[in-house]
């Protein structure tokens, strides 16, 4: 019982540093980019034997994006690492599918922000991070006011 007890306040405690990311997300993204996000440790389970808990680095885009819109990698090997809209050839990508057929090139001049708001998922991507589709509602740094 006494684990299931420790078991317990760890996740507590890793959603406390979630929720607290999440709500420092105002701020600007180089300051949210500094912050630990992710689980707060990796340890690798050995028999008969307990380890200590290594402290995990965030990998973050050192380039601030002109916009602030981000997404932090929650899950997997890149947890933790601040994708940033994703530019190809002077364009930004957003898309109704995951299908290449129905991306929409935006110009890198022209606001995001509408083409968000209509549901449209936007191509993301950091250095060494193969560019990803990210929902809307899951990108952090958007301008929340009704238009």
């Amino acid at each position: 019982m006494k684990w299931l007890t420790s078991a317990y306040a760890e996740m507590r405690a890793n959603i406390a540093c979630r929720n607290a990311v999440v709500a420092r997300s105002a701020l600007p993204p180089a300051e949210v980019a500094s912050t630990q996000f992710g689980p707060p440790f990796k340890a690798k389970p050995v028999a008969g034997k307990t380890q200590k808990a290594t402290p995990v680095a965030m990998k973050s885009d050192p380039e601030s994006s002109e916009n602030g819109l981000h997404y932090v990698v929650t899950r997997g090997k890149a947890a933790g690492t601040v994708l940033r809209p994703h530019v190809q050839d002077g364009y930004y990508i957003v898309s109704p599918t995951r299908f290449k057929a129905d991306y929409q090139r935006i110009p890198i001049n022209k606001a995001i922000e509408p083409y968000l708001k209509q549901g449209l998922s936007l191509r993301m991507s950091a250095p060494g991070t193969a560019p990803s589709l990210i929902l809307p509602n899951s990108i952090l740094g958007r301008d929340k006011s009704p238009r």
